[in-house]
Parts: C-alpha cells; sequence; structure tokens
C-alpha cells in the first residue's frame, strides 16, 4: 500500500531522512514516533507527494503520489497546520471534500450526520470555519479525513486543540477504519493516543528508523 525505498531528504545542510525503507500495509496504523526535528513530517509529505526525495522511491496504491495526483483522493488527511478554505461553512467544506473523493450523497449525508455528532460539531455546520474556535477547526479537519471512506488516512499530530471526548471518538474512528481494512499513518506526541490507536510504531530519530515493531515492543 506503501512502499517507500531507500529514502534520502535533504535540506541545504540538513539531512531530514536518510535511508528510509518501509512497506506498510492495509489493515494496520502505523505511528510515527520521535522528537520534533526527527523528520516526521518530512516524511508525511513525501508519502502525499507533496515532497520529492531527493533519492529512492515512493509507491503509494502503486503510483507515484508526486506525479500522479488521483493518489490524493484517496487519502484522508489532517495536516498540522489549520483547515483549508476558511471562507466556507463547515458543510460547504465536507461538502467539496466528498465530491472529492466521488462519495454518493447518500453516504455523504450519513457520514456528515454520524461524524458531526461524534464530534460535538452539528450546531456549527453553516457557521463560516473563520469564525470557529481553534478546537472546533480541528475537529472538522478530523471530520473531513474520514469522509468518503478512504483507503489511507494520514495524520500529523491529529490530537492537537482536541478535548478529551472528541480524542475518544477519534480513536473509535481509526479503530474501526483499520477493522474494515484500511491503514493509517499517524505522527503524534500523545503516547497514550498512539497506544490505543496503532498497530506499529516507527520510531525517527536523526532522519533515521531506529526502531520499528508492533505497538508495545517500542518504548514510548
Amino acid at each position: 500500500m506503501i512502499q517507500l525505498d531507500n529514502i534520502r531528504k535533504q535540506y541545504e545542510r540538513c539531512v531530514a531522512l536518510d535511508q528510509i525503507s518501509l512497506d506498510l500495509e492495509y489493515g494496520k496504523a502505523y505511528g510515527l514516533w520521535g522528537r520534533n526535528g526527527a523528520g516526521k513530517t518530512t516524511l508525511i509529505r513525501i508519502v502525499l507527494g507533496v515532497l520529492s526525495p531527493d533519492r529512492g522511491t515512493v509507491r503509494v496504491f502503486g503510483n507515484d503520489p508526486k506525479r500522479d495526483w488521483s493518489v490524493r483522493r484517496e487519502i484522508g488527511l489532517v495536516s498540522d497546520e489549520d483547515v483549508y478554505f476558511s471562507e466556507l461553512t463547515v458543510e460547504e467544506f465536507l461538502w467539496w471534500i466528498g465530491k472529492l473523493r466521488s462519495t454518493r450523497d447518500s453516504l455523504y449525508q450519513e457520514q456528515i450526520e454520524r461524524y458531526t455528532q461524534a464530534f460535538y460539531v452539528d450546531e456549527h455546520r453553516n457557521h463560516l470555519i473563520s469564525s470557529l474556535s481553534y478546537g472546533t477547526r480541528r475537529k472538522v479537519s478530523v471530520i473531513s479525513a474520514f469522509i468518503g471512506e478512504p483507503k489511507l488516512i494520514v495524520m500529523d499530530e491529529p490530537t492537537s486543540g482536541l478535548d478529551v471526548d472528541s480524542i475518544e471518538a477519534l480513536c473509535r474512528l481509526l479503530r474501526e477504519h483499520r477493522q474494515e481494512g484500511g491503514a493509517a499513518l499517524i505522527a503524534c506526541h500523545n503516547a497514550t493516543f498512539m497506544k490505543e490507536t496503532c498497530t506499529d510504531i516507527i520510531e525517527i530519530d536523526g532522519g533515521k528508523i531506529v526502531r520499528y515493531g508492533p505497538v508495545g515492543t517500542v518504548d514510548m
């Protein structure tokens, strides 16, 4: 599902990633663990096709995500940045995400009802995203990642700004997504969240994989 072969990425004199090789499978949730600056976000951006590696090959669903933009339609994303298109209402933004993923109208309506209620955002559906608090905007971003049932969910610090109830809802949705055959790649500093949602942990330090194994076998 995701194949990385001998990936290297360097920014001027700083080597962000070096000799990264991974073969990630469906039905699993992979946690990226490491300090700030370890290379986690760079790895995520390469998987998304936002960055190209200086060396090595990347395949997501068998294709190069940098060259084949259709790959991104199959990826639910929560970035470490704010929600895009803040001039839209919550409903308009989620509708746009649904159309991007070619979601059936009946499934979209079912999902928006379910997810906005799960994250207590239903009362804000007709509000402009720009008018919402940071925490509520983060909830909208998380909801958007699940719209259309994407095969792969990629998250960078998804618990940032979320309250306890929303983190519990996110854990539940990620487990359900995995049990239905989906996959996830998650970078987060919340060890409890990672242990509850991930099947495997990939620890990165200095741009290299230093430990990789099932959750519980990698100290966090």
